[in-house]
């Protein structure tokens, strides 16, 4: 079990830091950051993350916690969820290199939609790791 838990995580991670890298890149080529006149900078979508997760770890943390009290849910449940967020989030990525074509440009939304959900997948695994 641990072995398993070991391989998505790492999974989960090399996914997760692609914020970092690919999707700054992605944000700074080929995403529409124009709010107006102003021209939103790339490295602002960082930001998203951390404001996500101040505005959802107390909604993440009672509902883990009621969920742990149920029979049956915990780890795996955390698991599943992370993985499945962290996917959605990137169909999100998907759908924002469909809107972009070959060489325009997707809207901004595509990457909010993206970093919430990576990082609410963020947040399914950050209370498991925390109990190791």
């Amino acid at each position: 079990m641990i072995f398993m838990l070991f391989v998505f995580v790492v999974l989960f991670w090399a996914a997760f830091e692609q914020a970092g890298g690919l999707m700054n890149i992605y944000a700074n080529e080929k995403t529409d950051r124009m709010l107006g006149s102003f021209e939103v900078p790339a490295g602002w979508f960082q930001s998203l993350n951390p404001l996500f997760i101040v505005l959802l770890a107390p909604i993440f943390s009672a509902m883990w916690g009621r969920l742990g009290a149920v029979a049956g849910t915990g780890d795996a449940a955390q698991d599943g969820a992370r993985l499945v967020l962290t996917g959605i989030g990137f169909l999100a990525m998907v759908a924002a290199a469909l809107e972009s074509g070959g060489g325009g440009k997707a809207a901004m939304s595509w990457l909010v939609i993206a970093y919430f959900f990576h990082t609410t997948g963020e947040l399914c695994i950050s209370p498991v790791a925390c109990r190791w």
